[in-house]
């Protein structure tokens, strides 16, 4: 890894593991790779303003997220953690958000998980799970248009996320 990459581990959390392996294993099956399952549940998360914590533990089983899975996709997730950061943080200013904590990287011995940008992401991306969870449950799982078409149409009929970024 470079000077200025992520010293990546693997994510464990213990927030609505089998909700988010049923809708990893429902999107993989359906052509969809983790950057793109876990950005939608991040960017879910955001929209309705739901963001648990990563230590948070609901006793309904553990998930592990590997490294290697950041390390293959390192620009795709360092973009759209930067972007999430961005948009949790309208609120402060330019340079500290951009400078400090959209694109943080691991400086000074500072663990994955603590870096905000990666918190951020990951935190919202368990605040998401519930919600789309409950869209594909709503819908019969096995068909995957109507699952589809119900998850363009929330975030095309929402627009939050895209107010936010103007």
């Amino acid at each position: 890894m470079t000077e200025n990459s992520k010293k990546s581990t693997d994510v464990i959390f213990n927030y609505d593991a089998q909700k988010y392996s049923a809708i990893d294993n429902y999107f993989h099956n359906n052509g969809m790779d983790s950057v793109k399952i876990q950005s939608t549940l991040a960017l879910r998360g955001i929209d309705i303003g739901n963001r648990i914590p990563l230590k948070t533990n609901d006793g309904n089983g553990e998930r592990q997220l590997s490294r290697t899975v950041y390390d293959r996709n390192s620009v795709d997730f360092d973009n759209i953690m930067g972007l999430l950061t961005i948009l949790d943080n309208l609120d402060k200013p330019y340079d500290e958000v951009m400078n400090h904590m959209a694109f943080e990287i691991n400086k000074n011995d500072k663990s994955y998980t603590d870096l905000v940008n990666v918190s951020t992401f990951y935190e919202y991306m368990l605040g998401g799970i519930e919600s789309c969870y409950n869209d594909i449950a709503e819908y019969n799982i096995n068909d995957e248009k109507d699952v589809f078409d119900a998850m363009v149409e929330y975030f095309e009929d929402n627009e939050d996320l895209i107010n936010k970024m103007e």
